[in-house]
């Protein structure tokens, strides 16, 4: 799992197969071994006999997947419910995808546009939640303050 991939590389059983590892490291493991398939967009690379994972994580995943293949997808889901983690996510699904959630400024629209409190270049704790600001004002306020703003992927 993680940076393990290092040390399955280094006694030759990655050579020409494909392989996942951080991806912070994924560049190093390519350049160091060249013999190896990298797939640093992966969380988790099921080669038969030889399985590597992306983190901490994705070896979590990479876990959930060999108990769904050897002892069936309820046994799988009861784990994961456990461990309170998503019942499954493919090997192929990027390791993070970027997105930028720029605070709101004086220029821009704030969630209900009436004089929200959270134009402020720099918001205070109050005005602020682990999902960005949070409006203060307006009809629609209460509505606001209680959901996230909608998903933007790139595209």
């Amino acid at each position: 799992m993680c940076t393990g991939a290092f040390v399955l590389t280094a006694a030759g059983l990655l050579d020409g197969r494909p392989a996942t590892t951080h991806w912070r490291q994924a560049e190093q493991l390519r350049r160091r071994y060249p013999l190896v398939n990298v797939l640093p967009n992966q969380l988790y690379v099921d080669d038969g006999d030889i399985l590597t994972s992306a983190g901490v994580t994705a070896g979590i995943d990479l876990c959930l997947h060999l108990i769904r293949t050897d002892l069936g997808a309820a046994a799988a889901n009861t784990r994961a419910r456990d461990l309170v983690a998503p019942p499954r996510r493919q090997g192929s699904q990027a390791q993070f995808i970027e997105q930028f959630r720029p605070w709101p400024t004086a220029t821009s629209s704030p969630c209900c546009g009436s004089g929200c409190s959270t134009t402020s270049q720099t918001p205070s704790p109050s005005t602020t939640s682990r999902n960005g600001p949070i409006c203060h004002g307006g009809p629609s306020s209460a509505a606001s303050a209680r959901r996230p703003p909608p998903r933007r992927w790139p595209g």
